[in-house]
């Protein structure tokens, strides 16, 4: 299932991204634009709003629903190294790659095998502005909004980080904060997490979910393919509590980037860092979307490699000229740049 139209654009908005060496760019071309003021307000109100009767009974239900959603599409959902988390219990914090709406279930279904029985999930404010059920799930599931302010993520945050992890449970935080769509690679995590981490005292879960391309198209587009997941559990990570605050924050990043680097290049036998390739989207097949526009059009389709060519450098540059470079209101998308400093 693709949540949020076409992606062939994100696709290239990824590959420029990847060959202008900013991982942590954003790719999504539907994401809504809100003023940050509005934005902090409805963060605000949002963590207010969790405390309230009328927020705990419609938590209650929409539970409910998500446990048959979580069911539907995780069935196929497998995992890789349970044992190393399973029974562990008590706060913590959760550090998976980030590549699709959905595989947070993946993520969740494997906490809940490890014995947590309501994690929870970070996630920017300016979602709590979508409408319909997916707005409805942004406001009533478990999800803990964050928003790029210095004030909101030194205070606001933390405490509300501090009182899920007084209740046992786990909080999912994607260091690489952007989603890639289907990007199988890891990318270098942002320091937010591991800020976290380090000042309140908690382990970091770090997790590898693996996408795999199941050789069925999708129903909204043949080009791509229906995917299912594997969760591999890596290494827990514990902040040396010895060190200076930052120092233990930089510790635990480079080694939640070390090792997820090592998995990948020794699972997929390849380095981390080679060429882009049309495999790195997985399920991508872009000469389906090359045949149907010739289909259309009655002549040969500008088949346009993706794989390092010219021709496809300049789609990608083509991608640059549709405003992919922007920040503006969409920053509001970054929240480790407004580390807790104050923590420190």
């Amino acid at each position: 299932m693709i949540i949020g139209g076409d992606k062939h654009e994100v696709v290239m908005n990824i590959r420029h991204a990847i060959e202008n060496k900013t991982p942590y760019k954003s790719v999504e071309t539907e994401d809504p634009v809100i003023d940050r003021a509005v934005v902090r307000k409805m963060a605000d109100d949002q963590i207010q709003f969790m405390r309230t009767r009328r927020f705990h009974f419609m938590n209650h239900a929409v539970r409910g629903v998500m446990s048959l959603i979580e069911l539907i599409f995780s069935h196929s959902t497998t995992i890789e190294g349970l044992d190393k988390i399973k029974g562990m219990g008590g706060g913590v914090l959760v550090a998976p790659n980030h590549f699709n709406p959905l595989e947070n279930l993946a993520v969740r279904k494997t906490l809940k095998k490890a014995g947590w029985k309501r994690p929870f999930v970070v996630s920017q404010a300016l979602n709590l502005g979508m409408t319909g059920w997916v707005g409805m799930i942004f406001k009533y599931f478990d999800t803990i909004p964050i928003i790029k302010d210095h004030e909101f993520l030194s205070t606001t945050f933390p405490d509300a980080l501090n009182r899920v992890f007084q209740g046992g449970d786990a909080v999912i935080i994607y260091p690489e904060e952007q989603m890639w769509f289907n990007y199988r690679r890891p990318r270098p995590g942002r320091h937010g997490v591991y800020d976290y981490a380090a000042a309140l005292g908690v382990p970091i879960i770090s997790l590898y979910t693996e996408a795999i391309d199941t050789g069925k198209p999708e129903r909204s587009t043949k080009e791509f393919d229906k995917t299912h997941y594997v969760v591999h559990v890596l290494d827990t990570l514990y902040p040396d509590m010895s060190l200076p605050q930052a120092e233990r924050s930089k510790a635990l990043r480079e080694a939640d980037d070390a090792q997820k680097k090592a998995f990948f290049e020794e699972h997929f036998h390849m380095p981390i860092d080679a060429p882009f390739e049309v495999a790195d989207i997985v399920g991508w097949h872009p000469e389906r979307r090359e045949d149907q526009e010739e289909r259309k059009s009655g002549s040969p389709a500008d088949a346009s490699p993706v794989d390092g060519s010219e021709t496809g450098a300049s789609s990608a540059n083509r991608v640059e000229a549709n405003g992919s470079e922007t920040d503006g209101p969409q920053a509001e998308k970054a929240p480790a740049e407004e580390a807790p400093k104050d923590a420190e």
